[in-house]
């Protein structure tokens, strides 16, 4: 602690001029908060074994009931286990893949002994994984754009921090609409969200701390940013 104040005394000048740049506001634009938004989908689209969709097992699978109604599994194995299964399904998942049944991609069998078999069909196989033939993958969008749609800038303590809104826009793949129609029994429809984000100022990067996400027909079911916000204000980071 002595160094310390010792090493502080002496540069004291040029600490005081220092200041008023450590003060200065980042905002974040509307051009930077679009690229923001939308990175991720740009980089599912460059390694599309990320790219958000269906994702089910294939092949021999174990069906699975955890007891709770309000608890569901699925899982989809790299390698088949000790009992030939290359995944996991419960009664709720499995009604999932019927609905891809329905749709001419998969047929299934079973259950029989505990296990039903999932087996693609000519045109099901073209979504078969790159790098996990156990896998189905139906890509949930061909092309997908989210716009911002307000920016509030805010200081508060020593950081900045921006409230994004924004509007999701998308092209969803036939067979991704097809699912949605026999298993929601609607149309497939874009999300719409509120993130908070946080300038660091060593990386001089905005990151996200909080968001909250929802169909554009429906209501935010969570309040993240809200209540971090609030959480923020009352108190402010040191």
């Amino acid at each position: 602690m002595v160094i310390m104040l010792r090493v502080l005394g002496a540069f004291s000048s040029l600490i005081f001029v220092a200041m008023p740049a450590l003060a200065q506001s980042h905002l974040l634009t509307d051009e930077e908060a679009t690229k923001l938004l939308n990175a991720p989908f740009n980089f599912m689209q460059n390694n599309p074994k990320y790219m958000e969709g269906l994702r089910f097992p294939l092949g021999k699978v174990r069906m699975v009931e955890l007891g709770d109604p309000n608890k569901h599994q699925m899982k989809w194995f790299a390698k088949l286990d000790d009992d030939g299964a290359a995944g996991e399904v419960d009664s709720s998942y499995l009604a999932q893949i019927r609905a891809l049944e329905v749709g001419g991609l998969v047929t299934i069998s079973g259950p029989v002994d505990g296990f039903v078999l999932i087996t693609p069909t000519s045109d099901g196989r073209s979504f078969i994984g790159a790098d996990n033939h156990n896998l189905l993958l139906i890509p949930e969008y061909e092309s997908a754009t989210e716009h911002v749609v307000r920016i509030e800038n805010k200081h508060i303590g020593i950081s900045d921090y921006a409230v994004v809104m924004w509007n999701g826009e998308a092209s969803f793949t036939a067979a991704y609409r097809n699912w949605c129609l026999t298993y929601w029994k609607r149309e497939p429809e874009p999300y719409k969200g509120v993130a908070l984000l946080k300038y660091d100022d060593y990386s001089s990067t905005w990151q996200q701390i909080a968001a909250d996400v929802s169909l554009k027909s429906r209501q935010f079911r969570t309040n993240n940013v809200e209540s971090k916000f609030r959480e923020l204000q009352q108190s402010p980071p040191n």
